[in-house]
């Protein structure tokens, strides 16, 4: 078969992929993940269709911020994932909270811990949410906390450690506009 890219011929409509949207970063949000990329040396990528964290590569890769459906996914997302890097061992050096494979207990409860970072940080950091957003979450966390159904004090250890993730980071952007303030 002979294949064509559709940009290459006459008269084909242009394919409708949705409205883009109209992205407005947050400012404080912006900050620290900025914050957490110059002072830790995180590496922030956006392209791709999937948002992940890549320990080996010491990488958060995210899809296009015009991609997501509102600027609280994207956020929501970034900092999910920039929560999954406090991991490595030069940040809170959490690597019991590396999984065995995909779905185990430890990823469960990783991905516990990553998605209550994230809705603290976009508290945190003013990033507006909805009702349909908090929705998310929760169904989210709803997904993962069957896993670990087994330790009725999972959600508890999982949102204690969550906030020393959220901590840890605002730490990391109060750290910087200190240093900017004294030597400014």
């Amino acid at each position: 078969y002979t294949v064509f890219n559709a940009e290459q011929i006459d008269g084909v409509p242009e394919l409708q992929t949705g409205a883009k949207l109209d992205f407005n970063p947050v400012e404080r949000a912006e900050a620290m993940i900025s914050a957490l990329q110059e002072q830790t040396g995180l590496i922030v990528v956006h392209g791709g269709s999937k948002a992940c964290y890549m320990p080996a590569l010491d990488e958060v890769r995210l899809p296009a911020k015009a991609s997501f459906h509102s600027v609280y996914d994207y956020y929501s997302t970034a900092m999910h994932e920039c929560g999954h890097s406090s991991l490595h061992e030069s940040r809170m050096n959490r690597r019991e909270a590396l999984s065995k494979m995909w779905g185990d207990e430890a990823y469960a409860m990783e991905e516990l811990r990553a998605e209550i970072c994230s809705a603290i940080l976009a508290a945190e950091t003013g990033v507006s949410m909805s009702q349909a957003h908090i929705d998310n979450h929760a169904a989210y966390l709803k997904s993962w906390i069957k896993v670990v159904a087994a330790d009725p004090m999972a959600i508890f250890s999982a949102a204690k450690d969550a906030e020393l993730m959220a901590g840890y980071m605002l730490g990391l952007e109060k750290q910087r506009d200190a240093m900017a303030g004294a030597s400014g």
